[in-house]
């Protein structure tokens, strides 16, 4: 991505972009957080009103990768060029998953004795991996079948949560 592509895509102007960001990597982290931030809000806003179990937790799933699925380049720009960023690229990334797993770790616990924090993080870490896989393979219009082994992933380790605590 360079920012001649950024500027083309909103439709602005090489002055306005750098009027709002310093260089590309400071682009790239905003765009990161903005994205990362509207996606948490979308899930949070998705699972607000359904009740607690494994009706919920599908739900989740198919939310979180029917958005990814809606914006292919934008998943590979999230999941590949934040990694280019360097420390601070990571710092974000960083953040941005303990969120997403803090989520998760909530939503186990409506379901069971919950997820500690480091298996919710271990989760969020193998479905990035999945997506990223679906990637690097041209699949990002098929993230959706995705969603049936990440739900039974995560019904499985809620099911056995008891001794996942043990390891947290």
């Amino acid at each position: 991505m360079t920012v001649a592509d950024v500027v083309r895509r909103a439709q602005t102007s090489k002055r306005t972009f750098y009027e709002h960001f310093s260089d590309k990597d400071a682009a790239m982290l905003a765009l990161y957080e903005t994205m990362s931030g509207q996606l948490l809000d979308q899930l949070r806003e998705a699972l607000q009103h359904a009740p607690a179990g494994e009706a919920r937790i599908g739900l989740g799933v198919a939310v979180y990768l029917a958005a990814l699925q809606s914006e292919p380049a934008l998943v590979r720009t999230l999941l590949v060029e934040i990694l280019h960023v360097g420390p601070a690229g990571l710092a974000v990334r960083r953040r941005v998953l303990q969120a997403f797993a803090a989520m998760l770790a909530a939503e186990s616990r409506a379901v069971s004795d919950g997820l500690p924090e480091p298996v919710a993080m271990a989760v969020v870490g193998g479905i990035n991996e999945l997506i990223l896989q679906a990637v690097e393979e041209d699949r990002v219009d098929r993230l959706g079948e995705l969603a049936e082994p990440i739900s039974a992933m995560f019904r499985a380790l809620v099911a056995g949560s008891a001794e996942m605590r043990a390891l947290g």
